[in-house]
């Protein structure tokens, strides 16, 4: 089975995610609902290496083999952007690959009021936090603010975003938005999170708070007049603030 026939059959479908295991079908995930391709044919170690073979560059393979994990994004068909975790499990390899759209949603089709979308751009420094489970919408959520921003609102910022990998793309228009993407344009959260701090940004996006360093610079950042805007997988404000004090 061919990758290009995989993505192909995941937009049509529109999934919003595609799971390839060694033992089981390729399968995409459907509205909550998980449908195998047609025909349901079980995939091989051997089949699951050379798809990971079509997606992975020679550096990038030399690297997982390495890690036995990685992260990437990348663009196809003109489409879709396909975001991607390859890792080994049982000794073969999987792949889940999560589907984004080209297009950043309006935040009004995100059930974002007028009046909460003004109450955020409102909001001049600090910390800003977009929580929920897996899968619920917060990179995407975060996409809508910055893209309304971008090209809606009214005064010109400059936004740096530190991303594991980049999901959406932005062009500048009303703002400045330099992407920076972990692995290829900056060592690590913390590294790209420090040097935002010296790149005279308005709001610094930052993928997600997932270690203590990037929490604590995190939370430097917001102290000294930056707007730090990051996501959480937690359920609740409360539980928020939880973690953040565990962390």
């Amino acid at each position: 089975m061919r990758l290009e026939e995989i993505l192909k059959e995941a937009v049509a479908r529109e999934a919003s995610d595609v799971i390839i295991s060694a033992g089981a079908p390729v399968t995409y995930h459907v509205n909550s609902r998980m449908e195998p391709h047609e025909p349901p044919q079980k995939l091989t170690p051997e089949d699951t290496r050379a798809i990971a073979g079509s997606l992975l560059t020679e550096e990038q393979m030399r690297r997982f083999e390495t890690d036995l994990d990685g992260d990437m994004s990348f663009e196809k068909f003109d489409l879709a952007r396909f975001r991607v975790n390859i890792y080994q499990q049982r000794g073969s390899i999987s792949i889940v690959l999560r589907l984004i759209p080209l297009e950043v949603p309006h935040y009004s089709d995100l059930g974002i009021s007028d009046d909460l979308m003004r109450r955020m751009v409102g909001i001049p420094n600090g910390l800003m936090l977009i929580t929920g489970p897996t899968g619920s919408g917060k990179s995407t959520t975060c996409a809508s603010f910055l893209q309304y921003l971008n090209t809606e609102h009214d005064t010109p910022r400059h936004v740096v975003t530190i991303e594991d990998p980049i999901e959406h793309r932005f062009r500048s228009r009303n703002c400045i938005i330099d992407q920076r993407e972990v692995g290829v344009d900056t060592r690590d959260y913390a590294t790209g999170l420090r040097g935002a701090l010296r790149q005279m940004a308005h709001i610094i996006f930052v993928g997600e708070m997932r270690d203590r360093e990037t929490v604590e610079i995190a939370l430097t950042a917001a102290e000294t007049g930056n707007l730090v805007i990051s996501t959480l997988a937690t359920q609740s404000a409360a539980k928020t603030i939880n973690r953040i004090i565990d962390v």
